[in-house]
């Protein structure tokens, strides 16, 4: 807990919200050149294949820690079957609204990684099946990947790591 903090000034653990407070450390990756969503089963693997090329190149699944974040709804309503197995445990309440809007409050939940759950989450992610938010924090390198329908969102301390993945096809 307290190094994501540390690392992001207590900036909520939502990609969309980091992306506008860490611009350069920030970049975009979409899951296909052509499309948002995958239509078949040749999609879904295209988009594991990339997600295990970032993990290994972005991030160490040793070192690796998870935030689930919750917007409407709590736990008990969210209906994929993976949230389940990831031992979920309560990180705290963050405050995600703009500087004119009234307090909009967000649930976290913090979880280790696991690769039981990691395909069906991601899938679940790239075709908008999941109502809330994941990021994965390494606690070494304070990388993080933050899927979400359509790509990914990652944050890097040193890009000199994306030197050897071919970034040209994904980038938005």
């Amino acid at each position: 807990m307290y190094k994501y903090n540390q690392a992001y000034n207590e900036v909520a653990p939502i990609g969309h919200i980091l992306k506008h407070k860490y611009p350069s450390e920030y970049i975009r990756i979409h899951n296909f050149k052509d499309k948002q969503y995958p239509i078949d089963k040749e999609d879904n693997m295209h988009i594991l294949e990339l997600y295990e090329k970032l993990f290994n190149t972005i991030v160490s699944k040793n070192t690796l820690v998870g935030y689930l974040s919750t917007y409407d709804l709590n736990l008990d309503e969210l209906n994929n079957e993976w949230i389940n197995d990831l031992k979920l445990a309560y990180y705290g309440e963050y405050d995600i609204h703009e500087a004119d809007e009234d307090p909009s409050y967000v649930s976290v939940y913090k979880f280790v990684f696991e690769q039981l759950s990691f395909e069906k989450m991601i899938i679940d992610i790239a075709n908008e099946e999941f109502d809330g938010s994941i990021i994965f924090f390494d606690i070494n390198s304070n990388n993080i990947i933050a899927p979400y329908a359509g790509g990914t969102d990652i944050f890097i301390k040193n890009k000199k790591i994306l030197n050897n993945f071919k970034l040209k096809d994904y980038l938005q």
